[in-house]
């Protein structure tokens, strides 16, 4: 048994209350924002080490990247240039890396979550043209769940405002369709051992695309949607568009945030999941 599941196992055992706290609340802690002249930054965040804990299948990268490359280069799909309210333009290139980060996140939540024994769908493949999303990326059990994926450094769990209403459903869904309530929103951190060149995706040589590339993955925690509304949202955790988290990247559009240490913990998560009858 690897510590992770050790360590689950010993919180959902000497932990009787899990049964009886569905609306846990985390307890976040703000970041200190600085203007210097017309520019705001973000100061003191909290430190939080990144220590990979998912050795992704080669077949998972694989169908990541033929997606990725489908979505883009491929022309069967489309992703949005620009986001909801944002300022700036994404490259093909640009919108191939998010695409194939964050399907990477997916599968190596759907894989940790499969190797657990907690029933998980399979991340969505479907190639769909632009206007058109899946309205969640997994479900398990009965709770739906939210991956955001981001580089290995990130320390910032981060969600745009304009995608969500008062009660924390996500809003941002194709015309007629409901709001989605998430019931999950899970951080995945990525490294890699080398950048991603245009050369090594517009020809579609997933050989090529592999070579000297090695996957650092890391799921770094859980956000659950009580601390998100009850917290995030009415406390307003927000990070305001301009803002510069570093001295060169600035926020492109106003996002709510909590930090990676504050978040719900894989052991944690793990216990609330197993402690649902659906896996008893």
């Amino acid at each position: 048994m690897d510590l992770i599941k050790e360590a689950a196992l010993d919180y959902y055992q000497s932990s009787s209350q899990i049964k009886d706290e569905p609306d846990l609340l985390l307890q976040l802690r703000r970041l200190r924002f600085s203007r210097f002249g017309k520019k705001i930054f973000i100061q003191d965040r909290l430190p939080f080490k990144f220590e990979p804990n998912v050795i992704l299948k080669e077949k998972y990268i694989k169908e990541a990247f033929e997606f990725s490359y489908n979505m883009t280069y491929g022309r069967m799909g489309a992703h949005r240039i620009t986001r909801s309210g944002g300022q700036m333009s994404r490259s093909l290139s640009d919108i191939f890396k998010d695409t194939f980060q964050g399907k990477l996140g997916e599968f190596a939540v759907y894989q940790f979550l499969t190797n657990y024994g907690i029933e998980c769908t399979a991340p969505d493949l479907e190639v769909l043209p632009l206007g058109y999303w899946d309205e969640y990326d997994l479900k398990a059990g009965s709770e739906l769940i939210s991956v955001k994926t981001t580089k290995g450094n990130g320390t910032l769990l981060l969600l745009e405002t304009d995608h969500y209403n008062k009660d924390g459903a996500y809003t941002a869904v194709p015309e007629n369709e409901t709001p989605v309530l998430y019931d999950y929103f899970c951080f995945v951190r990525i490294m890699m051992n080398r950048k991603i060149h245009e050369e090594d995706i517009k020809y579609k040589s997933f050989q090529q695309f592999m070579s000297n590339q090695v996957f650092h993955i890391q799921i770094t925690g859980f956000l659950n949607h009580h601390t998100f509304a009850n917290c995030v949202i009415k406390e307003s955790f927000v990070i305001p568009q301009g803002a510069y988290i570093t001295e060169n990247i600035k926020m492109d559009v106003e996002n709510f945030y909590v930090q990676a240490a504050d978040l719900l913990g894989i052991e944690e998560f793990i216990a609330r999941m197993k402690s649902n009858s659906h896996y008893n």
